[in-house]
C-alpha cells in the first residue's frame, strides 16, 4: 500500500506543471487608438473615448479649433482604423458664425481680441487681403458677448464691414 501511495504521488509530481506566468494583457480599443492617433501626429485630446457594447471607441472633434487637425494626420489614423477594424468616427458640428469681416489686418485684430475674451475663433482668409473671422456656432454665450462688444466699439476704425455683405460660397 506504501508503493502504490509513492507511486502514486511521484506520478502526480511528474505531472504537474506550474501554472504558465501570467500573460500581458492585450491593450485595449481605447489604448490602441490612442497609440495609433500619436503615431499619426493627432493631438490626443481632439479625440473623444467611449464603451459600449461593441468595445472601445473614439470620435474625432476639432473642438472649435479645426487648424490643430492636419489632413496628413486624420488620413492616417483613417486607414489604421480600417486596417485594424478599430472604431473611429467623427464628431459634426454645426456651421459656425461669421463675427468679422474685413481687411485681414482688421480681422486679425479682432480675432486677437477674441482670444482675450477667451473665445476659441477661426481666421479664414478669403484673399491676400480679406478675411472672416469664425466664432463656433455654440460658442460660450459670455465670451462671444465680449468679443462681439471689441467688434462693434472699433469696428469702423478698423474698416470692418457688417457680416451681411458677406457673400461666401458653402463647401
Amino acid at each position: 500500500m506504501a508503493k502504490i501511495a509513492t507511486s502514486l504521488l511521484l506520478l502526480g509530481a511528474m505531472t504537474f506543471q506550474a501554472p504558465a506566468a501570467a500573460a500581458t494583457p492585450a491593450p485595449t480599443g481605447a489604448e490602441r487608438i490612442k497609440a495609433a492617433a500619436e503615431s499619426c501626429g493627432l493631438p490626443l485630446d481632439a479625440l473623444d473615448f467611449g464603451r459600449d457594447a461593441a468595445g472601445d471607441y473614439a470620435d474625432i472633434s476639432p473642438h472649435g479649433d479645426s487648424d490643430r487637425i492636419h489632413y496628413q494626420s486624420l488620413f492616417c489614423l483613417v486607414k489604421w482604423a480600417a486596417e485594424n477594424h478599430a472604431r473611429v468616427g467623427f464628431v459634426s458640428e454645426p456651421p459656425p458664425q461669421v463675427i468679422a469681416f474685413g481687411p485681414l489686418e482688421s480681422v486679425r485684430a479682432a480675432a486677437q481680441a477674441a482670444r482675450d475674451c477667451k473665445l476659441p475663433v477661426h481666421l479664414d482668409a478669403l484673399n491676400p487681403e480679406e478675411a472672416v473671422l469664425d466664432a463656433r456656432a455654440d460658442a460660450p454665450a459670455a465670451e462671444l458677448a465680449c468679443a462681439r462688444s471689441w467688434i462693434d466699439e472699433h469696428w469702423v476704425a478698423l474698416g470692418l464691414r457688417p457680416v451681411q455683405d458677406l457673400q461666401r460660397t458653402a463647401f
